[in-house]
């Protein structure tokens, strides 16, 4: 028995090399396509074509080991069959999708081994050929060797035809799916949106703990870590699909202001492919939406390993004409800054969000938007990253405290209990000179009773025990023990932020 690994490389950089949505859109559709069962059996159809004496059999069922962690890897009886599989395959690709970089690997099976050791030899292998990059297909043509590739070439299928794949609108539950970033903005009065990238937390541990106790009999051991791959898939874009629900009943009952209203979705995804997680939504929205897929997902479990998912996200919320590419990559560090946090205090139960809105011209990447935040006496000015779901721990605080502070500095009825925007925003301004010229702002603005009840609720994740009444209402109320600033996230989404449930 042989096995064969393929993996779309640097996705990321393919999916985002042009600027435009629909683009983006269409290079995340290819990837996907590229390693579907329609694909694949188009690949096999090819070959008992070229070679109708030659006994070729393949059935993705039967033929997949597993697809998922960015891998797809098959089995095959002779390596023959293995190696013109690969081969097609990766040309066609490279035909169809031009740009695409496509790695493949064939290698034998070692009965010697276990089913756990082999597919971790696979991989090695596939790492080792792509760091000599000799299975990278680029450039704007690719002719193969001859003779060698006489039978790849006769078996080629035609060019993928997708020309009208993108032309047709499509809907969701009654609202169009668009490509159209200033229509999923949601028109004039929203110029911004939010790029949020979501990632699965210690999946490659749970990966490997699979592997660990699955069957030392390769049919079982396929089977459990293929369940396990299916799972995790359908997990996520089940919960994809629900945060969706959420965002549209929000539009049905008229309690997002403007988004929606024009007919189109506020929401269009990128990547949806395992645990990899990457959509574009109106900037107003993009914290709920992040926040609602968290907490969705945390409440499903593997059945294979029968845990829990949890997972961080990044949220970077840009003006419609910013470039994707950058908006998207700093998604990604704010992802990772917020799965550090989660190591560092060593959360393995509950999921983590960071996010950045970028007014003017975008830092170049994490450690550059930190330091943007630091004022001028060197306080740190956020709270974030935050926890999402349950209660702060220790110095951590959670997204709904954030959220609470939002809502009733600026969502207040009550106008005796309301900053005006104005107010706020000098406030913003106050912080950033530093923590003095913040707490004589709130002194002579007399704001000090209005922020108690904003912030007396954050409190138990910032000292052990909450603190009196009247410590809060003295103007360094706005303060942690460790100096940084409880309302300055709340301020800064003062216009950019609308709700999706209710805390």
């Amino acid at each position: 028995m042989y096995l064969l690994i393929v993996e779309v490389s640097q996705k990321q950089k393919y999916i985002f090399s042009s600027p435009k949505l629909k683009d983006n859109v269409e290079k995340s559709a290819n990837i996907a396509q590229v390693v579907s069962a329609e694909y694949l059996d188009e690949i096999a159809e090819a070959i008992k074509r070229g070679a109708p004496d030659r006994g070729f059999a393949f059935n993705t069922a039967d033929n997949m080991v597993y697809s998922g962690g960015g891998h797809t890897v098959l089995q095959f009886d002779t390596k023959e069959d293995a190696v013109d599989f690969a081969r097609i395959l990766t040309l066609k690709a490279r035909r169809d999708f031009g740009g695409m970089e496509l790695f493949a690997k064939v290698m034998e099976y070692d009965e010697a081994k276990t089913p756990k050791e082999n597919t971790e030899e696979l991989s090695k292998q596939l790492e080792v050929k792509k760091s000599l990059r000799k299975s990278a297909f680029r450039g704007e043509s690719f002719t193969p060797a001859p003779n060698k590739n006489d039978f790849v070439l006769k078996c080629l299928p035609d060019a993928a035809d997708k020309s009208n794949e993108y032309a047709a609108a499509k809907e969701y539950k009654g609202l169009k799916i668009t490509n159209d970033i200033g229509k999923l903005a949601g028109g004039e009065d929203n110029s911004f949106v939010a790029v949020v990238h979501i990632d699965g937390n210690s999946m490659g541990k749970r990966v490997s703990e699979v592997r660990e106790k699955a069957s030392d009999k390769w049919d079982k051991f396929r089977t459990e870590v293929r369940d396990f791959s299916n799972d995790i898939d359908k997990a996520f874009k089940e919960t994809f699909n629900e945060m969706l629900d959420v965002v549209v009943d929000a539009i049905n009952e008229n309690r997002i202001e403007n988004i929606g209203a024009n007919g189109y979705l506020p929401v269009r995804k990128l990547i949806l492919a395992g645990d990899d997680v990457c959509f574009v939504c109106s900037g107003k929205i993009g914290l709920e939406c992040a926040n609602i897929f968290l907490e969705r997902l945390s409440k499903k479990k593997n059945k294979i390993d029968n845990q829990n998912y949890y997972a961080a996200a990044g949220v970077c919320i840009v003006h419609t004409k910013f470039p994707f590419s950058r908006a998207y990559k700093i998604a990604e560090e704010l992802c990772s800054n917020a799965k550090k946090m989660l190591a560092q205090n060593k959360i393995f139960d509950r999921n983590a969000m960071d996010w950045h809105i970028e007014f003017g011209e975008m830092e170049s990447n994490i450690d550059a938007i930190k330091q943007s935040f630091m004022a001028d006496d060197g306080t740190d000015m956020r709270l974030r990253p935050y926890l999402t779901g349950g209660t702060n721990i220790d110095n951590i605080v959670c997204y709904d405290a954030f959220k609470e502070i939002v809502e009733k500095l600026f969502k207040n009825s009550d106008t005796k209990m309301k900053i005006s925007r104005g107010k706020l925003k000098e406030l913003r301004e106050a912080i950033r000179e530093g923590k003095s010229s913040a707490e004589y702002f709130i002194k002579i603005n007399r704001m000090q009773d209005i922020l108690v009840e904003p912030i007396s609720n954050i409190f138990g994740g910032i000292k052990k025990e909450a603190r009196r009444l009247d410590e809060l209402k003295q103007p360094n109320g706005i303060y942690s023990d460790d100096s940084r600033c409880i309302v300055y996230d709340a301020i800064e989404c003062a216009d950019l932020f609308e709700t999706l449930e209710e805390v």
